[in-house]
């Protein structure tokens, strides 16, 4: 993964290098890492393009399906909003992809829906200096990923030290 730490002032500039940069790499998967009290100021405020929640978009197409369903139909249903979205695809409140009965890998999912396009994403986890996770440990719901596991992902992160 490449780090960048930035100021929330400047995090739109360095939205549009990561898309650039990440447009010579296989997978152009986007997360930002942001201070709790920054998450809204950087949706409503410095990015133009609206975000999507998307739990809430999954959600609504899962709730019909059956557990084993819902499964096999992730995948797909989160590339077809990736599809649907115009030249870059926005997301925040990723959280249901967490969910433990839908077995996913959400980082490698969102990894492999930015294969058509430009992915960017509110992370709502936490980075240190040697991964990134959800939740705590010993939670159902938790995950961690070690930093140089994933070559083509980028982190735009302003927290201090890119620890949240």
């Amino acid at each position: 993964m490449k780090i960048s730490n930035t100021k929330i002032e400047n995090i739109k500039t360095d939205i549009d290098q990561a898309i650039k940069s990440g447009s010579f790499q296989s997978s152009n998967l986007i997360l930002l890492v942001l201070n709790p009290t920054e998450i809204d100021e950087v949706i409503v405020k410095n990015v133009d393009s609206q975000f999507k929640n998307l739990s809430k978009l999954l959600s609504e197409k899962l709730v019909v399906l059956s557990l084993k369903d819902r499964e096999q139909y992730l995948h797909s249903l989160v590339s077809d909003l990736v599809k649907k979205a115009k030249d870059i695809c926005y997301f925040s409140r990723i959280n249901l992809l967490f969910e433990e009965s839908l077995q996913a890998d959400p980082l490698k999912l969102l990894q492999h829906a930015a294969k058509k396009k430009p992915i960017i994403v509110v992370w709502p986890g936490s980075l240190d200096s040697m991964s990134l996770s959800y939740a705590k440990p010993g939670l159902p719901d938790y995950k961690s990923y070690k930093l140089n596991e994933f070559q083509d992902v980028q982190v735009i992160t302003t927290c201090e030290q890119g620890v949240k």
